[in-house]
């Protein structure tokens, strides 16, 4: 089991996480957690502030509960992970956790002497492996040690994952999802919870469980459940924090291909992801361990252009820059918040296109309270936008890991798929399967004319390679909001 101490993980990142059933929750927070996320799930005890430290006491009847190690668990941010058990506390409850200098506190988490966790909700549970609901599953799986492409070997990979649908007997019914960067590897609906592609996955839909045997993970380097900077380093027992070597698309491609060999797939059908997952398939392409018969790359380059590592150096020293950042040694100790939120707010620039931004917020003051703000009265007053930029970052902060942030984005700044290759002819002509490339006429970031020389490459090398601009005022994040267009493009690519 993967573990680490992170800070701030929201009800509904819980529950979509797998949560069943809660040991402890603030009267508060159960109404909303009801309302809002999942009323299935089963609370054991309604607690005040004052009780639950009585509730949560390591030394009574829980201890046995956190000791178990008979099944593999996410690790989310947002919790203390221990084994197989997580507890989840952000806000104002102070909990004193007693263990001795320099030892591991349960047998996989390091921490102080006495560890001051300032939190308002605390949650100790355990995530099922399998639902009950159409074959999901989401899991943890232990693929090994990898080899990255810089020569260094990192131990132990773990990969989070979730599945619906089931795979055929013929092993070949597979459609592998890519997520993006801040994404999570739940693009369809699981429970209540809409994913980040719901409208695209579902019975009946364009990605149809009932046909296929979906897959997505989190990708390596990521804060989901994968092993990344947050993850326990098997030779220290601390998070590895910048210790974490660089990764590469390709070594996130591998750990994929190891997962799905892993899950008995055979072929691949088809290989979709858009952004830095558009990246993740141009590499799953050039594996040959699986065969692939289509790859569908939404929004994505073949290789990250200056412009797009000057916004990432932005975005990062944002966060190195936050004092909380600590060299990226701030496991168990307050995250490197407002960098992080800063960081999201650069990127959100990004993501939009002018137009997109005028037509949604214009000039329009900023609502509070139910009243107008009025930014012409003082400083503080704001613009609908400003409070949506803030919304953004503020929103990241309560689910992202800042080192993850760090190395995911320099992955997107190495991405470049004629790397040991002559050049990029050379790379585009060995992509195995069908091409299939999407562009949006306002991205900023992954422009149509650097998408559209993917398709030329191609075809000039005699493989097959299909092509469509998408016309929106979305920019970059119009693949995550254009799903009238995209549904039928990608239907048609299906097959």
């Amino acid at each position: 089991m993967d573990g680490g101490f992170y800070d701030n993980l929201p009800l509904n990142m819980l529950v979509r996480r797998g949560c069943r059933e809660i040991i402890a929750v603030r009267t508060k927070a159960l109404g909303r957690m009801r309302k809002i996320y999942d009323p299935s799930v089963k609370v054991k005890y309604i607690a005040s502030d004052e009780n639950l430290g009585k509730i949560l006491d390591f030394r009574g009847r829980y201890t046995k509960l956190v000791l178990r190690r008979d099944l593999l668990k996410l690790k989310p941010l947002g919790c203390l992970c221990l084994s197989d058990k997580m507890i989840f506390c952000p806000g104002r409850l102070k909990l004193k956790l007693p263990v001795k200098p320099s030892r591991s506190f349960l047998g996989n988490i390091f921490v102080r002497p006495v560890l001051h966790i300032n939190w308002k909700v605390c949650k100790l549970f355990s995530c099922q492996t399998v639902s009950e609901q159409g074959g999901e599953e989401v899991a943890l799986k232990s693929i090994g040690d990898i080899e990255l492409r810089s020569g260094k070997i990192l131990k132990d990979v773990k990969i989070a994952y979730h599945t619906y649908g089931k795979l055929s007997p013929s092993a070949d019914n597979a459609l592998i999802i890519c997520h993006a960067l801040t994404g999570d590897h739940y693009p369809g609906r699981v429970g209540n919870i809409k994913g980040w592609w719901d409208s695209l996955i579902g019975f009946g839909k364009v990605i149809d469980p009932g046909r296929y045997f979906i897959v997505c993970s989190n990708v390596l380097g990521g804060c989901y459940g994968t092993t990344g900077p947050s993850s326990i380093n098997p030779d220290t027992q601390a998070p590895y924090g910048m210790n974490f070597p660089v990764v590469e698309f390709a070594d996130a491609a591998k750990a994929q291909v190891r997962l799905a060999q892993e899950l008995g797939i055979k072929k691949i059908y088809a290989v979709i992801g858009g952004s830095m997952g558009g990246m993740q398939v141009l590499e799953w392409g050039m594996q040959k361990k699986i065969p692939v018969q289509k790859l569908i790359v939404v929004a994505a380059s073949p290789k990250s252009s200056p412009f797009v590592i000057a916004f990432h150096e932005i975005q990062r020293q944002a966060i190195m820059l936050d004092p909380d950042w600590r060299g990226g040694e701030y496991y168990g100790r307050g995250i490197p918040s407002a960098g992080l939120s800063v960081a999201r707010m650069v990127a959100n620039i990004s993501y939009r296109s002018e137009p997109s931004l005028t037509a949604k917020f214009g000039r329009k003051p900023a609502w509070r309270a139910g009243a107008a703000e009025d930014p012409y009265e003082c400083f503080e007053q704001r613009f609908d936008v400003q409070s949506y930029m803030n919304y953004q970052g503020d929103a990241l902060v309560h689910r992202f890991d800042p080192n993850s942030y760090l190395y995911l984005t320099k992955a997107i700044d190495l991405f470049d798929l004629s790397r040991g290759r002559r050049d990029m002819e050379e790379a585009i002509a060995a992509i195995q399967g069908d091409l299939h490339c999407l562009s949006i006429n306002t991205d900023l970031l992954f422009p149509p004319h650097e998408i559209i020389e993917i398709a030329r490459l191609r075809k000039e090398a005699g493989k097959s390679a299909e092509y469509y601009e998408m016309n929106s005022i979305h920019g970059h994040d119009a693949f995550l909001i254009e799903f009238p267009i995209i549904e039928p493009v990608i239907k048609e690519w299906l097959g």
